[in-house]
């Protein structure tokens, strides 16, 4: 290519730049599209609805979360009041156990004293003696006048029982 052509091209090149931008300049120019008309309105559109979507899911897993705290918090009230029901129960359970004991050996006890046996009433009521304060009050009164029964009958061995007897 010669040089005038190579000037001759460069020339209509920047004639046709310069005519187009001149005609792009008329007053009747359609205005840039807003956001929620025309073409940008699906895409708006769209956005919107990811964005509830998302706000959505938000909010189920929230009350998801929530949900199963209030489950945990009851399952532990529950376990609570179970575990306290349980130990209120052993309790009873070895009180009760306690007073079996206790009517068993005061029953034989009894018997031994009336019968003469002091000596065979000795390590019964002295088992009496350290279950006393285990005892309901009522069982605590029989167990004394069990031992006073046992010291009017006269048996040095018995009256060493309670602390202070003679």
């Amino acid at each position: 290519m010669s040089k005038f052509t190579s000037k001759f091209t460069t020339a209509v090149a920047v004639t046709v730049l310069g005519m187009s931008v001149v005609a792009g300049c008329d007053e009747d120019k359609t205005p840039a599209p807003s956001v929620g008309t025309g073409p940008m309105k699906g895409a708006t559109d769209a956005a919107r609805d990811v964005a509830g979507k998302v706000t959505d899911k938000a909010t189920s897993a929230t009350e998801t979360v929530s949900a199963a705290g209030e489950k945990v918090a009851d399952d532990v009230k529950d376990a609570t009041s179970t575990a306290g029901d349980n130990v209120n129960d052993a309790a009873a359970t070895a009180r009760d156990a306690i007073v079996r004991q206790a009517e068993e050996l005061y029953n034989k006890a009894k018997a031994a004293i009336e019968g003469g046996k002091l000596d065979d009433a000795k390590p019964m009521l002295e088992k009496l003696t350290a279950l006393k304060d285990k005892l309901p009050e009522d069982w605590q009164k029989k167990v004394a006048d069990l031992v006073e029964l046992a010291k009017t009958k006269g048996s040095d061995a018995i009256k060493s029982l309670t602390p202070g007897a003679k």
